[in-house]
């Protein structure tokens, strides 16, 4: 990590002071914000997000993530999000990981991502530690050739389409799950004779 610091095919952009009462948990909100929360996958993107006005008045340097950019956190522990939409803003510890568009040849975020979540689980397998490394710059990660590279990142791609779906079909069996008991609770509906479930043609 180092290394692609130092030959500058990553920028280096720090997270925001954020202070918690501008912070909105209801909903409510113009702009998500990327919290450690979000980065370690122990809160969904959008469980915090702040206001137009308050970003502009109170935290006038504030800067959006772009396209790609990785958000990374090594508190309270490591974590690293790829933030496919841009327009988040990234609260501290947090802090963001961004690829040069001219280096060469060019680090792709889902790639880096993965290695540097691989990385820190090795870290605390070998060193016994509970926390990741203190400095995510010290993590050790193959410097994967062009072509391997791009395969990588396509079978990434492909596993994310494939996780999108599997999260929408879990949520429509949810979503049938609730409307048939509401359904029966209220009489509107009547089972005849249970349906034959199919696996998907997708699975």
């Amino acid at each position: 990590m180092a290394r692609l610091l130092k030959d500058r095919r990553l920028r280096r952009l720090p997270g925001h002071r954020i202070a918690t009462e501008h912070l909105l948990t209801d909903g409510g909100g113009h702009y998500t914000v990327l919290t450690p929360a979000e980065v370690t996958g122990s809160a969904p993107v959008d469980s915090h997000r702040i206001d137009r006005a308050v970003l502009l008045n109170t935290y006038e340097h504030a800067y959006f993530t772009e396209s790609g950019d990785i958000v990374v956190t090594a508190t309270p522990s490591f974590g690293a999000y790829v933030d496919d939409e841009g327009l988040s803003v990234v609260a501290f510890p947090a802090r963001v990981l961004r690829a040069r568009s001219d280096a060469e040849p060019p680090v792709r975020p889902r790639v880096l991502a993965a290695l540097l979540r691989s990385a820190a689980t090795e870290h605390r397998r070998v060193s016994g530690a509970v926390r990741s490394a203190r400095r995510i710059e010290d993590l050790l990660i193959p410097d994967l050739p062009g072509d391997e590279a791009e395969r990588y990142d396509a079978l990434l791609a492909d596993i994310a389409r494939r996780t999108a779906l599997l999260r929408q079909h879990a949520a429509a069996l949810d979503d049938l799950t609730s409307l048939t008991a509401a359904g029966l609770v209220d009489g509107t509906l009547t089972l005849t004779e249970p349906p034959l479930v199919r696996p998907s043609s997708d699975s």
